[in-house]
């Protein structure tokens, strides 16, 4: 059996002779410093980049915009009729509603927003029940009432060719002059019998084939003048209708003023041989030439 004897271990102790040292006072050993790593700065997204990200911005953008404006849906109002308007009818508020719509700028400037700015109005043309009630198909409040007191007046009716009433073209409401020309060649004249009479009513007959083509037209007349005047006229003279709605009657030249046109010259002959010819002008005055009559 064989015994195996450690080694002894290393002494700590000092050796003799020599000092002994205390461990505490040995110097604490530094500390082993940490490496630093260097890398490369990040640096700032390039132009590209910036013009890329603002383009992509503003397409979100606008798809949103356009994606709220399909689904917020129209936001004017604008009034129709709720039911079937005849030409010549009065408009109430009742008759009347609101709807919303999407139109552009130019077409709601053409209708109205409030059934209160239609109530009292006279529609001068038909509409349909929820149609929408345009400036041209009725006359508005203040206008209805000026034919209101026109239908107070004096009321007149006569036919007339068409090609004498503005082919027919005439709306309740309308204001028309009467403009007749009585005599013929060169006796003939022309006058205004009556101003602004306003129109109640049309009828242009059947319009069948055969027909007269008139047009037979019911108008107000403000004094008992007017009415003598225009009857007389439609009696004996050819009347011709002006359109006068909105014209500005201030310049227009006082009642009973005649237009004829100048006399065609006269010749006369002298003693002597010569004729004279004689032209007359619209104030009356003339000059007068003198030719010798040759035998």
């Amino acid at each position: 059996m064989t015994v195996t004897t450690p080694p002894p271990a290393p002494s700590t102790s000092a050796p003799s002779g020599s000092p002994a040292r205390d461990s505490r006072s040995r110097p604490a050993a530094a500390p082993t410093p940490t490496a630093r790593v260097l890398g490369r700065r990040a640096s700032l997204p390039g132009g590209r980049a910036v013009i890329g990200a603002l383009l992509v911005t503003l397409a979100a953008v606008g798809t949103f915009a356009a994606y709220t404006a399909s689904t917020a849906g129209p936001r004017a109002q604008a009034v129709v009729a709720t039911i079937e308007v005849r030409a010549g009818d009065r408009l109430h508020a009742e008759d009347l509603r609101t709807v919303a719509v999407d139109l552009l700028p130019e077409q709601l400037a053409q209708v109205f927003a409030s059934p209160a700015e239609l109530d009292g109005a006279v529609a001068l043309a038909p509409i349909a029940a929820d149609e929408l009630v345009n400036h041209s198909a009725v006359l508005t409040a203040s206008t209805a009432a000026r034919t209101e007191e026109a239908a107070g007046a004096r009321e007149l009716s006569f036919a007339l060719e068409r090609e004498h009433a503005l082919g027919g073209r005439l709306k309740r409401g309308e204001q028309i002059d009467l403009v007749a020309t009585y005599g013929s060649g060169s006796d003939a004249y022309t006058t205004v019998v009556a101003r602004q009479a306003t129109v109640l009513d049309t009828d242009l007959g059947s319009g069948s084939v055969g027909s007269s083509g008139r047009v037979t037209i019911t108008i107000t007349l403000r004094d008992e003048a007017q009415v003598l005047e225009a009857t007389h006229a439609l009696e004996v003279a050819k009347v011709t209708v002006v359109r006068a709605t909105g014209a500005d009657h201030t310049a227009d030249g006082a009642a009973g003023t005649r237009y004829q046109p100048a006399a065609p010259s006269s010749p006369a002959t002298r003693r002597d041989g010569t004729t004279t010819s004689t032209n007359a002008g619209a104030g009356g005055s003339g000059s007068s030439a003198a030719t010798r009559s040759e035998p």
